[in-house]
């Protein structure tokens, strides 16, 4: 109940940071009290958010506990807390390189993004420092749970091997038929298929011992991304926000090594 209460307030508060934007979007055909009804009732559906985190965390836990992954690889100590630890960071720099893996090539004739300010926001500074913990737990079930769905099916490596090239073809037909030919990069999606097949060596060597490595990684993941807006975001409120990222991400990474030092690998959400 704690984890369901932080996660709305946290969604409110984010909610509240953009209301600006939103008050600003604001289509004058439609009658104001309608637009206040609708904009109301979307800062309530965090709670229903929170609900289906809830419940994919709850199912995440129950598919480590069948795959036998604990949430710790051995006792509390400090040591296993550091080998945690190790094998996050490591995990979520991995990840991390290799989803910028395709910035090393650009593609001739092809536009920069856009950058983005954040500055529509009322505190542009606290930008996206709200969603931090959500986005950890969205990240690690959202991908946790597919390949622990993948190792409940069978214990061949040879077959879950198969059947992770599988969908990956699949995903591969789909993009290639949603756009052009022309378009596609051979040397791009090349290391696209090499960034894929090294997150998952690195998620089955350095993930399979320990499920806070997980949240870690994903943490980690963010601080990361907030390191490179500290450093190069367009304006300094941005790079403020970088800078918070680091900070809070830091701190809870810090939490976590701290309780799985002191804490039962029983105890948890995961449980």
């Amino acid at each position: 109940m704690v984890l369901l209460g932080a996660l709305v307030v946290l969604w409110w508060l984010s909610s509240l940071n953009a209301l600006a934007s939103q008050l600003f979007s604001y289509d004058t055909a439609q009658p104001w009290g309608s637009f206040i009804g609708s904009t109301a009732l979307g800062s309530l559906m965090a709670i229903p958010l929170a609900l289906v985190v809830f419940g994919l965390w709850l199912a995440l836990g129950a598919m480590r506990r069948r795959a036998g992954i604990p949430m710790l690889a051995g006792e509390p100590s400090r040591a296993s807390s550091n080998e945690m630890l190790i094998a996050g960071l490591g995990l979520g720099g991995i990840i991390y390189a290799m989803s910028h893996l395709t910035d090393l090539v650009v593609p001739r004739g092809v536009m920069p993004r856009t950058p983005t300010t954040m500055l529509n926001d009322l505190a542009p500074i606290f930008a996206g420092i709200t969603d931090i913990p959500a986005n950890a737990l969205f990240a690690v079930a959202l991908v946790g749970i597919p390949m622990l769905v993948v190792a409940g099916l069978t214990p061949r490596w040879s077959l879950r091997a198969l059947m992770v090239g599988t969908v990956l073809a699949l995903v591969a037909a789909v993009a290639w038929a949603s756009g052009s030919i022309n378009d596609i990069d051979p040397v791009s999606v090349t290391l696209i298929i090499m960034g894929v097949v090294i997150v998952a060596i690195a998620l089955v060597i350095g993930g399979t011992r320990s499920a806070w490595s997980w949240v870690v990684a994903a943490l980690f993941f963010q601080l990361l991304l907030g390191v490179r807006e500290a450093a190069y975001a367009p304006v300094w409120q941005a790079r403020g926000a970088g800078a918070l990222t680091v900070l809070i991400a830091s701190a809870l990474i810090s939490l976590i090594a701290s309780h799985a030092a002191r804490t039962s690998s029983r105890s948890g959400i995961f449980t």
